[in-house]
């Protein structure tokens, strides 16, 4: 669901989505992107791993 968040003196809102991140050196995970997910007003349930090439 999209999550209310503080910015400043107003409250703004941050999209559902899914977050990818990169396996670096030692395992150390490193942000990538984040793929916005329009869930309307239900709550996003579905989170898996995938290889990429």
């Amino acid at each position: 669901m999209p999550l209310p968040v503080r910015d400043g003196n107003s409250i703004g809102s941050l999209s559902a989505g899914t977050m990818v991140f990169r396996i670096g050196d030692g395992g150390r995970l490193t942000f990538a992107r984040k793929y916005d997910v329009d869930t309307g007003d239900r709550q996003q349930f579905w989170s898996g791993m995938v290889t990429l090439p």
